[in-house]
């Protein structure tokens, strides 16, 4: 994606700052004519810098209004009769409800919702004396007992019909490891996964704990992956991903118009046959 237009107003203001410190300090030095020259430019340049605001703010109400109402037609019955997943690891929640709108309005069909829960981001003594006690608690279910192993049973829960496997959902969710939402309506198995990401912190360790382990643990589950982000994050966590040599097609800013777009057009190339699709190129994460 090219520069947006706030970077096109950051490098007007910038040059419009250089020349006043420059007016400021140069008059110190120069005669009144040439100050009174300059001053001019100044107003010029001011005028010229209005006027190109003014250009680029037509031309991106524009587009806006344009992906606005193109959105819905462009993407309506692209993914129809799909079966998908979401899995929330980020922190906007809000971002999810976004997604599966967006999957509703091309036609897909959300098996299951997975949210990870705040155990899951503690330390690991912390997480195994969770699942320890989960496992104490109900013996007669299979409960994970280290990080690797439950982003395992995660993972192959996600393929789990509804009211199969209720128990151990439910005892997770007590365990606030994690919530499962299906629909008991789509009984097609899931072929792929959209990861909703995002970090509201920047000191959060959620990304290392929770994120990265997840999409190990989906990355060899043979499902398809996409990772996605809402657009006003505290930080992107796509650079964070790719840093960790993990691959999949990722759409940066899905809640909005063009995100949208992207989401669903990266979802229907991920699912192509082999032999015809192209590789998916990852979008430019944000500066």
């Amino acid at each position: 994606m090219g520069l947006g237009f706030k970077y096109h107003i950051a490098t007007l203001v910038a040059i419009f700052f250089a020349l006043t410190v420059g007016l400021v300090v140069g008059s110190l030095f120069v005669s009144p004519q040439l100050a009174d020259t300059q001053k001019k430019m100044l107003v010029s340049l001011r005028e010229k810098m209005d006027g190109d605001v003014s250009t680029l703010r037509t031309q991106s109400s524009r587009y806006q209004g344009f992906f606005l109402q193109s959105t819905p037609r462009l993407i309506r019955d692209e993914l129809k009769g799909v079966s998908i997943v979401i899995v929330q690891v980020g922190d906007y929640p809000n971002a999810v409800g976004e997604v599966q709108e967006t999957l509703r309005l091309a036609g897909a069909q959300v098996r299951c919702v997975l949210r990870c829960g705040k155990t899951l981001a503690q330390a690991d003594d912390i997480l195994k004396t969770t699942l320890d006690s989960l496992k104490q608690a109900n013996p007669n279910l299979s409960v994970a007992v280290d990080r690797t192993h439950i982003f395992n049973q995660l993972t192959a829960l996600l393929s789990t019909q509804a009211g199969q496997k209720e128990e151990l959902v439910n005892l997770l969710e007590r365990g606030d490891i994690a919530t499962i939402e299906r629909n008991a309506d789509v009984t097609q198995p899931p072929r792929c996964v959209v990861v909703v990401a995002g970090t509201r912190q920047e000191d959060s360790e959620r990304t290392s704990l929770v994120d990265i382990p997840f999409l190990n643990a989906l990355q060899g589950s043979g499902l398809k992956v996409l990772v996605c982000e809402p657009e006003k994050v505290t930080v992107s966590d796509l650079l964070t991903y790719q840093g960790s040599r993990l691959t999949f097609p990722t759409v940066d800013r899905v809640d909005s118009d063009m995100g949208r777009c992207q989401l669903i057009f990266g979802l229907k190339d991920l699912l192509a046959p082999s032999d015809s699709s192209q590789e998916i190129s990852p979008t430019s994460p944000r500066p």
